[in-house]
């Protein structure tokens, strides 16, 4: 009878290949490209499927942007927005100008987050951007529901708006 060494355990592999992604992300610049699954998988030793887990848990916590097809995935400037950021974004300022949030409305952080597929922190980044950038919203640390982003004035919120679409180029 043969002794095997036991086969390493699909958690175990995807904690190796996260802390390895990581390490290569770590010492990327942003927008560097990564090296392609199959080049991962055999320099780790494990199957690109254990990868493939590992790139959609780093593109979850925002560290990186997953590639298309023939591209690999890349390194995310801290700047650049994810593309559920960019879809949180888009619902708040559709739901701003469409009067769904009046002027003083708690931004439910959270919700927002579900809704448009990141991380909580994201949702946040997100709208302080939408906050110093475009002026939809404010953050207000004594607001009438505690801490948290609030809607600005639907005049102020229109005005943002129009503003943001003519430099976006729109007619």
């Amino acid at each position: 009878m043969s002794t095997t060494a036991p086969a390493r355990s699909w958690n175990a592999m995807l904690a190796t290949a996260l802390l390895a992604v990581r390490k290569v992300v770590a010492g990327s610049k942003p927008g560097e490209h990564l090296p392609p699954t199959r080049e991962l998988a055999s320099d780790l030793g494990l199957p690109q499927h254990i990868i493939h887990t590992a790139l959609r848990h780093l593109v979850d916590e925002g560290l990186i942007l997953r590639g298309t097809p023939g591209r690999s995935s890349r390194v995310r400037d801290p700047d650049e927005l994810s593309p559920g950021q960019i879809r949180l974004l888009q619902q708040v300022r559709d739901r701003i100008v469409r009067g769904d949030y009046q002027p003083g409305h708690a931004l439910p952080t959270a919700v927002l987050a579900i809704n448009s597929a990141c991380a909580s922190s994201d949702a946040r980044r997100a709208l302080a951007r939408l906050a110093t950038e475009e002026g939809f919203v404010v953050w207000n640390e004594h607001g009438p529901y505690g801490p948290g982003f609030y809607v600005t004035g639907p005049h102020q919120a229109r005005a943002a708006f129009e503003k943001a679409d003519v430099a976006a180029g729109s007619p």
